[in-house]
């Protein structure tokens, strides 16, 4: 929509809902906000004094305006500071992250066989190039409302992604190349090796807007491999996929590639009626090596539980594998301690809810279909209750 046509929207709900006695005022404060010249401040503050912080609807409506006004660095990073200092405006600011998280730095982009090197060097190289608007976001992943703007994040990164696949056009057999292979796998590579870096500690200065995207990209495109490579016909316009599952495994051995593993076998449960069809599949027309290293992967009741309800959010993986100790000593002692420890676990850590919900799920919930589980654990069912209602009791 044109802007000025937006203005005088923008305008006329002004007046019919606040105006009252102050039209005056709310007119000047829409000539403010046509003038060109660097007024943003004022007019803020003018709107943010008038409504009491009481309508975050409209000042969500001015600043997605103003946005597209200014196109400056400087503008765009006081519209983001306050964007980032409420909750609200967070949750509603999708748009504005949108705009101001420049698709054409951060995408994956389609090339050819003469760009394809270029292409590949700046996927992910703007985590260590000077950029004031990706410094803000960095510095808000410790702060209270990460959790909500990184769920935005990925949200936002992962259209990106989705809009690169479906940005490769042409015969099913092209389409199907393009995804698997070329600067589709190269971008996979650098995604998975760049998290490698992160956790082996690098010094990376935008590490974390770097994991999201990284994280993204792997979710995209392991998703729409397997959609690819589980039907026979799809599979054979493929050709060799060995190189794609060489990059998955990796030279590194740590927690995020078994969990990338991991996630590959839950894409494909998926797409099986039951477990027991999972075990039948035949993982090596897939080329799927990784499924024969007993010490990751065994077909006992562990992996089932896995892969049934495994849904814990990659990066909370190393509190993951923290906290499972605890928990286990804590079936050990018929669930009669450690409720400190996870009350904590929820309040305090990012996506400590959900890795509490996971432990309880993969180590207990899922015996539920075991036959006679419940006439034979009454008790440490009863305790298990008990313990599990106390702590969210105090989590509230």
């Amino acid at each position: 929509m044109n802007i000025n046509l937006e203005l005088k929207e923008f305008e006329k709900f002004l007046l019919e809902n606040y105006g009252d006695n102050n039209e005056e005022e709310y007119k000047h404060f829409i000539d403010l906000m046509k003038n060109k010249t660097n007024l943003f401040e004022e007019e803020y503050d003018f709107l943010k004094n008038k409504l009491k912080n009481q309508n975050s609807d409209l000042i969500i409506k001015f600043l997605e305006i103003k946005v597209r006004q200014h196109k400056e660095e400087e503008y765009y990073k006081k519209i983001l500071e306050i964007v980032l200092s409420d909750k609200e405006l967070i949750l509603k600011g999708k748009y504005i992250f949108n705009i101001i998280l420049d698709k054409n730095i951060i995408s994956p982009k389609i090339g050819n066989e003469e760009n394809k090197e270029k292409l590949k060097q700046n996927f992910l190289s703007f985590t260590n190039k000077e950029n004031k608007l990706f410094e803000i976001l960095e510095k808000e992943k410790n702060l209270e409302n990460n959790i909500i703007i990184d769920e935005i994040l990925l949200y936002l990164f992962e259209s990106y992604v989705n809009s690169y696949f479906d940005s490769i056009k042409g015969e099913e057999q092209f389409i199907i190349k393009e995804t698997l292979f070329g600067l589709s796998l190269d971008y996979l590579e650098k995604s998975l090796t760049f998290i490698d870096s992160v956790l082996k500690k690098n010094n990376i200065l935008y590490e974390h807007i770097g994991f999201l995207l990284s994280v993204a990209y792997i979710k995209c495109y392991l998703a729409r491999m397997i959609e690819i490579i589980t039907y026979d016909n799809k599979l054979q316009f493929a050709g060799d996929i060995s190189i794609i599952m060489k990059t998955i495994e990796g030279h590194e051995k740590n927690k995020f590639r078994f969990v990338i593993k991991l996630f590959v076998l839950k894409l494909i449960r998926n797409k099986t009626i039951d477990y027991e069809s999972f075990l039948k599949y035949d993982f090596s027309k897939l080329k799927i090596e990784f499924i024969k290293n007993k010490e990751e992967f065994n077909f006992e009741e562990t992996l089932e539980n896995s892969l049934d309800y495994f849904f814990l959010p990659l990066e909370y993986i190393e509190k993951f594998d923290e906290s499972f100790t605890i928990f286990y000593k804590t079936t050990e002692n018929q669930f009669t301690t450690e409720k400190d420890y996870f009350i904590s676990l929820i309040k305090e850590q990012k996506g400590g809810f959900d890795i509490f919900i996971t432990h309880l799920i993969n180590k207990l919930i899922s015996n539920y279909t075991k036959e006679n589980y419940i006439q034979n654990n009454k008790q440490l069912l009863n305790s298990f209750s008990n313990w599990t209602l106390e702590i969210l009791n105090n989590t509230q």
